[in-house]
């Protein structure tokens, strides 16, 4: 009995230790191809909540999760003009100088996650509030871009 235990146990370990490093590998792929990720969290009202993804071949993902007008998951594509446009106002904004997050002591305020994927580094910025007009601008482009791409629903 305690011999299959173990047994069971060892199996279990191992299988787990294979599986996270599969995730492993599948993460370090994503973020390969990965130009950035915006994601919306909630507040106290309608703020909408969503993650929208952006591959560096343009290919996009959406996640609509409350109060946008497309819920669940959708695939797109941005075009190259897009792509150029995000290149550039990336640049402009000087994002690798930024701080990593722009807080405050409201409660009520839906936050904001941004990581971007350059080739030497990896960019995560954290805004909640006192958030920077030129960075606020950035996000919302991007969010018009979300809106404005065509989405059809994504297939897993």
């Amino acid at each position: 009995m305690i011999r299959a235990f173990i047994l069971t146990a060892a199996l279990g370990l191992f299988a787990s230790c294979f599986s996270t490093k599969s995730i492993s590998q599948s993460e370090q792929g994503e973020k390969q191809d990965t130009l950035l990720v915006l994601r919306q969290t909630a507040c106290f009202g309608t703020c909408p909540i969503y993650t929208f993804t952006i591959l560096k071949n343009g290919d996009a993902t959406y996640y609509g999760i409350e109060h946008v007008a497309h819920v669940g998951k959708f695939a797109g594509k941005v075009s190259d003009s897009d792509l150029d446009q995000i290149e550039k106002l990336t640049k402009e904004l000087k994002i690798k100088e930024m701080k990593n997050e722009y807080t405050g002591y409201a409660t009520d305020l839906p936050s904001t996650y941004l990581t971007y994927y350059f080739e030497d580094q990896t960019k995560k910025i954290y805004a909640y509030q006192n958030i920077p007009d030129n960075f606020i601008q950035y996000v919302n482009f991007l969010k018009s871009l979300s809106e404005s791409t065509e989405w059809k629903p994504f297939e897993d």
